[in-house]
Order: structure tokens, then sequence, then C-alpha cells
């Protein structure tokens, strides 16, 4: 997504109809324009994200090909650019934490969600995590710089030892 006015490109990996029906509902309520690409295996999900470059992934733990935060992993491991927003009937705080700690950018249970909040933690998710890529590249950018100071004042270095010696062979030769 680079525009406000461009739709978000939204996977959902949901197994139940009548979840990913209503997750539809709640996203064309909220005011914001998605587009929708729904599947119900996480094969078929990793398959689709081999293709295709969404702007976040709505993910349901329990698939019939995948359980528990097994989903999470092999998702985030491949796609770690791409934020996931955990949907789940599970209200379970440890599996929350849990999963933010693996790199989910959000937790929500299905039946607690409505548009407007729905549509505002998406766009939060896709903002952070640019963001946490931008300090990504800024850190591993710093580290470059910093290993480029470290070889120049060795260089510094060596060149001061080098006219030192010029230095001391002068003197000794005008002695």
């Amino acid at each position: 997504m680079t525009e406000e006015t461009q739709a978000i490109e939204l996977l959902l990996i949901e197994d139940n109809p009548a979840d990913a029906a209503l997750i539809q509902t709640v996203l064309d309520g909220s005011g914001n324009s998605f587009h929708i690409t729904s599947v119900d295996y996480l094969k078929d999900g990793l398959h689709h994200l081999r293709s295709h470059n969404p702007d976040i992934i709505l993910l349901d733990l329990s698939l019939p090909d995948s359980r528990g935060l097994d989903t999470l992993k092999r998702i985030s491991k491949d796609f770690p650019q791409i934020p996931i927003i955990i949907l789940t009937g599970l209200d379970d705080e440890a599996l929350a934490v849990e999963s933010l700690r693996l790199g989910a950018q959000d937790y929500l249970v299905k039946g607690q969600m409505e548009g407007a909040l729905l549509s505002r933690l998406i766009r939060y998710a896709i903002e952070r995590k640019k963001t946490e890529e931008t300090l990504r590249k800024s850190a591993a950018d710093l580290a470059d710089s910093n290993q480029q100071l470290e070889n120049f004042s060795k260089e510094l270095q060596n060149a001061n030892q080098q006219l030192k010696a010029l230095d001391e062979a002068k003197s000794k030769f005008i002695t």
C-alpha cells in the first residue's frame, strides 16, 4: 500500500467460512478499502505469498494443515517483512504474548472485533512493520559505517606508525 486511497492488500488465512465472511463484513463496514484474498489452508497461503506481496496477513492459528504457534512460525520465517495479525477464537493471554514475541503485530479474538477497530489495527500493524524494517535497515547501515570507521582508524594508525618510522629514519640520517 503506497497511498491512503489505495486498497490495502490483505491475505486472510482462515478455514472457517463463517469466520471469513464475518471478517469480510466487518472490514467492508469499516469505511476503508480492502482487497481481501482468502484461503483456508496454510499451504495455500504460503503458495499465494510466494507470488504476491500483500500489505498484511490475518492468520487463524487453527487450520486443517497447521495448528498453534507453528502456523505463525512457518509464515514469519519465510515472509518476515509482512505484518501478521493473529485472529483466533481463543482468548488466551499466554498465547497472545507468545504470538507477539514471535513477531505477530497483534492478537485478536474473533468474537470481540468490530470494523473500525480492526481497520485501525491493520493500518497500525502495517506502519509498525514499516518502522521496524526502517530501524533494522538503519541499524545495519550504522553497523556498516562503524566497520568502515574502524577500518579507517586502523589505516590511520598504520600511516602514523609509518610516518614516525620515517621521521626517526630522517633524524638518524641527519645526525
